[in-house]
């Protein structure tokens, strides 16, 4: 931690920050034009983006590549390449177009037919059902691949996989042999029979000629197609310059566009060879006859269609048959993605001394499911070398915590959820970084994309601070675009040609954000409790979201992993050990697991919990217990697997029924999810204190060479009050904005009362910490020597200067000039102003930078300290002539005794605003500004007082 801090007071901090560039065949100039302006951000590195190039990997491209690694090569960057030219990755630069069946992008698709059986046979039509549209499962995507202008794809027709009649008491016939050729004669037994036919399509989805994420042979198809290209061009600088590879949104492909359906609606579902043979070895012979459990029985029809419409019926329950199949279906296919897609491409990475990276879709709890998403986030990622998110488009916002609707006026097109965005989505790629030994700690997070123009410093150093606080340490920025502006394509772009006046002070973010990241890399989080990823549960039945869990405890500073069963249930890729109150799992420790609420839980989970238990590690389920232990264990060509029914209770044998529901209920608590929290930290499993409680508190404890403690306030009023930590020994405040070390309010914590006169007193562990923290204001306490001189902290000096004499009077009036970013410095209308200014009435339109200078006279040199209460967005202050540095939060704070003097001083300051003004009244303007026209436009200019304060 020592020698980090050095490096950051030194400048010398390594980078965490690599933006998408994207590539739109731009000429020479302006790609090393642009490569300079990232650098000159304070970046070092890029990840070259794509989608919008005409000629992926085509000689204008590799044309562009020249030209941008040469430059990052006298640049000292590094560059990284997104995996396709469509998005999502998948596409694999038109390779499936053509390709035979096996190797292409498939579905199996439910449809059904009602039948009632009085012993007689009837005719089906075979062929008129496969021929059927099934077009309801399926909506053509904005970013749908497109083979191109005259290039011919392949049209396969559907196959039939299964035929099942499955009768009124849940009996399932299987009739497909008999359906083969051509019409079927089904002698229909009495009563309610459902004829489901099931078959392989080659047109659903929104992505048909993507390859199969659950197929090695199709898979390689992309790196073929991409990976090998790169590196037949520039082997040499692979591990080099070339950092690695970015997958942007690899899918699944099945349902509508970015659909994340849970298991049981009524949609299509992926399909292929290798999933079929994987689904045949673990069910047996009569494999078919499970297939129809994966789509929900019929529901009750309403009586009349006016009571239909009054009240749709519910989907009938998933019985423990059926929780059954569809877990051991999404297991077989989830673990197929690993193998087939994810490792794969990892290791080819690897071995030519480059990292893959990317994300998936996480939206709203896609991450556990088939559609947009890879079915599981730890399985979909696991061969990637970091654990990837991304929050774009106003998923994340300034008090968003509740599902409420977007703040930029985009509800009617965009759905969010507060509770997932911003606990469950942050703390999915810490996990899986310090889970995954691989990882060795990497998370990464696309970031900013897509908010808007009205989307400045402010809103991303609250973005950064967001995720820094759960342990996210490495960004993808989102994004500097290289086209002519405007650019209507998911701004804001960060530097827009010059035209984007928050440009110049984005360096202070990135400096900013390396240094924390530099902080919070290489080491260990801390973590309280791991809460069970509710993935499997979700597949199999009713299941509480964990995003509600991670709520419930991070609102009272209980620090959480989300931990999937595979770590808990012996897989070799997790180190597990256990050991007397606590277990362990790669670098991660805790002391209990938290369960949601599950309706089922598998075997293996429950033996899991029984070994937790006999370590004597506290379990606690949330709402309830679960219903049924449902065995799910992989038996292969087995009779016991061919039958009908294999769901159990865990009864078959000794070891299962130790574990079964009741079992758990004797031997584990319950506790509702309104008292988690209080019920946790009465058990002495809150390392943290926090006095009085507030629930906008963010606090990150991380161990590397000594203790860290990242403290952000994401609430609306400023937080004052006590932290009472378990570390202990010498501490001091580190200023990551301003680059200075601080001395820190904090003192031993008090030893506890003794229980009895003959009890002695608890000896005093501990620190407690004095903190107060304004909103979007980051505080970070380390442990350990101070590796330099510490300053009194600033708020310290305010308060001092601020004294009894109230605030100082500036000589006359301000002088406001205003500037578009493109004729900075040249400042012009110059008129006086008195402040709070009122920039936006005077100009409803300006977008730019705005200067506002005056005098003040002092009779005096002394402690002098100026405070900004508001400006809209980034300050930067000079005082005669001599900048003090920008920032972006208010209220903005300065000691300027350095540099004032007795007698007249100058004072300039600077203010940036963002584009949205400018880009509103803008006829070129993209379809998000058009989508927020009803959103209340930011003021601009300095909002608040300006006040001088110097000591008596």
């Amino acid at each position: 931690m020592k020698t980090t801090v050095l490096n950051n007071l030194s400048g010398r901090h390594e980078n965490y920050i690599l933006p998408f560039f994207w590539q739109h065949g731009e000429d020479e100039a302006t790609l090393r034009g642009y490569m300079r302006v990232i650098h000159g951000a304070g970046i070092g590195a890029v990840c070259v983006e794509s989608r919008p190039h005409p000629d992926y990997c085509g000689p204008i491209w590799w044309r562009d590549m020249d030209i941008i690694l040469e430059e990052a090569k006298a640049l000292s960057m590094k560059v990284w390449i997104l995996d396709d030219s469509h998005f999502p990755t998948g596409y694999a630069n038109g390779a499936v177009i053509g390709k035979p069946a096996h190797l292409r992008r498939q579905s199996i698709c439910r449809m059904t037919l009602e039948l009632t059986g009085n012993g007689k046979a009837q005719k089906i039509d075979i062929d008129q059902m496969l021929k059927k549209n099934l077009s309801k499962f399926s909506i053509v995507s904005a970013f749908a691949s497109n083979p191109g202008k005259g290039t011919k794809d392949a049209v396969y027709p559907d196959e039939l996989v299964a035929l099942i009649a499955v009768g009124p008491e849940g009996q399932r016939l299987d009739l497909t042999d008999q359906a083969q050729d051509g019409p079927l004669s089904f002698i229909v037994p009495q009563g309610k029979w459902q004829l489901v036919l099931l078959k392989r399509s080659w047109r659903m989805g929104p992505h048909p000629t993507y390859i199969n994420m659950t197929s090695k042979a199709s898979c390689q198809l992309l790196i073929d197609a991409v990976y090998e290209p790169h590196y037949a061009h520039y082997k040499e600088e692979f591990g080099k310059t070339i950092a690695g590879f970015f997958s942007d949104e690899p899918e699944l492909g099945n349902g509508a566009a970015y659909s994340h359906e849970k298991m049981g609606f009524d949609q299509d579902l992926p399909w292929s060879d290798e999933l079929k043979e994987a689904l045949k070895a673990r069910w047996g012979e009569d494999w078919r006859l499970k297939l129809p459990l994966l789509w929900d029985a019929p529901a009750e029809k309403a009586a009349d269609k006016k009571a239909k419409k009054s009240a749709p019926a519910a989907p009938a329950a998933v019985t423990p048959e059926a929780a059954a199949a569809r877990y051991e279906y999404m297991d077989e296919l989830t673990h197929l993605v690993q193998s087939a897609f994810s490792e794969p491409l990892g290791e080819w990475c690897r071995a030519r001394g480059v990292q893959y990276i990317g994300h998936v879709v996480e939206d709203m709890g896609g991450h556990a499911r088939t559609g947009g998403a890879l079915g599981h986030y730890f399985r979909g990622l696991w061969g990637q070398d970091m654990a990837g998110i991304d929050d774009i488009g106003g998923q994340v916002f300034p008090y968003g915590e509740d599902e409420n609707p977007n703040p930029n006026g985009l509800d009617k097109y965009m759905a969010r959820d507060g509770s997932f965005y911003h606990y469950e989505l942050p703390q999915l790629a810490s996990s899986l970084a310090a889970l995954d030994p691989k990882k060795a700690g990497r998370a990464m997070c696309e970031i900013f994309g897509n908010y808007g123009w009205s989307e400045g410093l402010r809103m991303e150093k609250y973005l950064a601070d967001h995720f820094m606080v759960y342990g996210v340490n490495h960004y993808v920025p989102h994004a500097f675009s290289a086209k002519a502006f405007p650019d209507p394509d998911c701004p804001p772009h960060f530097y827009a040609h010059g035209q984007n006046p928050q440009y110049r002070h984005f360096r202070s973010l990135m400096d900013y954000m390396n240094r924390i990241c530099g902080l919070i890399s290489d080491g260990r989080r801390i973590t309280d409790v791991a809460v069970l990823y509710h993935a499997e549960p979700e597949w199999m039945g009713t299941a509480m979201n964990d995003k509600q869990v991670l709520r419930a405890l991070n609102d009272r500073q209980i620090s959480t992993d989300i931990v999937p069963a595979d770590a808990l249930c012996g897989s070799d890729e997790y180190p597990l050990t256990l050991e007397e109150g606590r277990f362990d799992i790669n670098r991660q420790s805790y002391q209990a697991l938290i369960v949601p609420y599950a309706q089922y839980i598998t075997a293996g989970i429950a033996k899991a919990i029984r070994a937790l238990r006999q370590h004597r590690i506290p379990v606690y389920f949330v709402d309830g217990y679960p219903e049924q232990v449902i065995d799910t264990e992989i038996k292969k060509d087995s009779a016991e697997a061919a039958s009908v029914g294999t769901a159990s209770s865990g009864a078959g044998s000794d070891e299962a029924a130790s574990v079964d529901a009741a079992w758990l209920k004797e031997n584990c608590e319950c506790v509702p999810l309104t008292e988690l929290a209080d019920h946790l930290a009465n058990a002495g499993l809150a390392s943290l204190k926090v006095a009085p409680a507030n629930d906008r508190l963010r606090v990150l404890h991380y161990e590397k060479n000594g203790d860290l403690y990242y403290f952000v306030n994401e609430g609306k009023e400023a937080f004052r009050g006590t932290v009472t930590l378990p570390s202990a020994g010498e501490c001091y405040r580190y200023d990551a904005w301003r680059n200075v070390l601080e001395t820190a309010p904090v003192e031993k914590a008090v030893p506890a009362a003794a229980a009895s006169a003959e009890e002695p007193a608890a000896a005093a562990s501990g620190t407690i910490l004095h903190l107060t923290l304004e909103p979007m204001e980051s505080y970070l306490l380390i442990f350990g020597d101070a590796p330099a001189e510490l300053a009194e902290p600033l708020t310290s000096r305010i308060a001092r200067a601020k004294g009894a004499m109230g605030s100082l009077s500036f000589n006359g009036s301000w002088q406001r000039s205003l500037a578009k970013s493109l004729e900075y410095p040249l400042f012009k209308e110059d008129r006086p102003v008195s402040l709070p200014d009122h920039l936006a009435t005077d100009h409803p339109n300006f977008s730019g930078w705005a200067r506002y200078e005056n005098t003040f006279t002092l009779s005096r040199e002394g402690l002098t300290c100026l405070e900004i209460i508001d400006a809209y967005e980034g300050v930067e202050v000079y005082i005669n002539g001599e900048s003090l540095g920008v920032q972006v939060v208010p209220p903005y704070r300065y000691d300027i005794s350095s540099l004032i003097h007795a007698g007249e001083n100058t004072i300039r300051i600077d203010v940036s605003t963002t584009l949205e003004r400018q880009m509103a009244a803008s006829v070129t303007r993209g379809v998000r500004d058009r989508l927020m026209e009803r959103k209340e436009k930011a003021p601009t200019g300095i909002t608040g007082s300006v006040l001088l304060y110097q000591e008596d």
